[in-house]
């Protein structure tokens, strides 16, 4: 029997294109035990597999760990010490993350599938996939600015 659940959701369906796109993963203790998990304010045990739905964007991989290495070459995967939660038995405890800022760049327009992976000490658990979109940007049209007063000459 797997020890952990995973369910994930997120505020909309639609983002624009650079926007902010929360998630909130949340893991459930399935057993009848006390498990020490990662607490909210340690590095986050979830990957996040982002799926396209159309073949002309490539699909993603994200992570914490994974933005901090691109962002700081060298910085070590796994921390030395991991603060711990206690999560008793058919207990929830739920991170909000934000996709945009795992993202090394803007996630292109398109139709994509996002799954959570959680793995701690050797146990794993993977959400059901939430379908998303993001939105193409709409230019407004290019604008300027003048002066009706005429100039006058010196």
């Amino acid at each position: 029997m797997a020890r952990f659940a995973v369910t994930i959701s997120m505020p909309h369906s639609e983002y624009a294109t650079g926007e902010s796109i929360p998630l909130t993963a949340t893991v459930k203790n399935l057993s009848d035990a006390v498990a020490a998990v990662p607490a909210s304010s340690a590095p986050s045990p979830f990957v996040y597999q982002i799926k396209s739905l159309e073949a002309r964007n490539p699909s993603l991989v994200l992570s914490e760990s994974r933005q901090l290495e691109m962002t700081s070459p060298g910085t070590p995967q796994t921390p030395a010490y991991v603060a711990l939660f206690s999560l008793g038995p058919n207990q929830s405890s739920a991170r909000r993350e934000d996709l945009r800022y795992l993202a090394a760049r803007p996630i292109p327009p398109g139709r994509y599938e996002v799954t959570a992976q959680f793995s701690w000490k050797g146990d794993a658990a993977e959400s059901a996939p939430l379908p998303f979109r993001i939105l193409a940007p709409k230019f407004a049209g290019i604008s300027s600015a003048g002066s009706t007063e005429a100039a006058t000459r010196v």
